[in-house]
């Protein structure tokens, strides 16, 4: 993404994934819907289903180290074009 607030859909936003195979998502300190996930280790990619239908599907190639994984968009639903790098943090963004 670029430096550009339009250039970053996904700034301030959080996702919290629960080992149950469900998540959390939201802005800033607001919660905005919920979901499952599955992840394909052997292909490395993740599955992101939303339950509230205002909220599309997604599915990302994962890399990962330390405190950050970056997401790569996949073709399979129009995300091919976005990557995404998430930090570990035990609070809300700003």
């Amino acid at each position: 993404m670029g430096k550009d607030p339009k250039d970053q859909p996904y700034a301030g936003q959080w996702i919290d994934f629960d080992s149950d195979g469900t998540f959390k998502a939201g802005k800033l300190s607001q919660q905005t819907h919920t979901g499952t996930w599955a992840y394909n280790h052997e292909a490395g990619v993740l599955l992101i289903q939303p339950d509230d239908k205002n909220f599309k599907t997604s599915e990302w190639k994962v890399q990962y180290n330390d405190d950050m994984v970056i997401f790569v968009g996949t073709s399979s639903f129009g995300d091919n074009a976005t990557q995404i790098q998430l930090y570990r943090s035990d609070k809300f963004p700003e």
